[in-house]
């Protein structure tokens, strides 16, 4: 861990997540064992109350799902550029 920061893995399930906080695709059953919900829809506004978030992003290689977290990911940059 780096400093005082916390870890999200950003695509990941039950079965294979290496994170004890992780994004899923089926949050609504997962979060039995620890999903965060789906990494579209997480702020990384390290919400456990750390100075700083890691993100692990490993989504499946699809064009439509890659490009969708690089929208988001760009969001969110641009969302704590503006506000912080």
């Amino acid at each position: 861990s780096a400093g005082n920061s916390s870890w999200l893995e950003g695509f990941a399930s039950p079965f294979n997540a290496t994170l004890s906080r992780f994004a899923s695709v089926f949050p609504d059953l997962d979060w039995h064992f620890g999903s965060v919900g789906t990494f579209f829809d997480c702020t990384f506004n390290s919400d456990v109350g750390d100075d700083s978030e890691f993100i692990e992003a490993n989504p499946p290689f699809t064009p439509g799902i890659m490009q969708a977290m690089a929208d988001h990911i760009l969001r969110v940059l641009h969302y704590a550029d503006v506000n912080k």
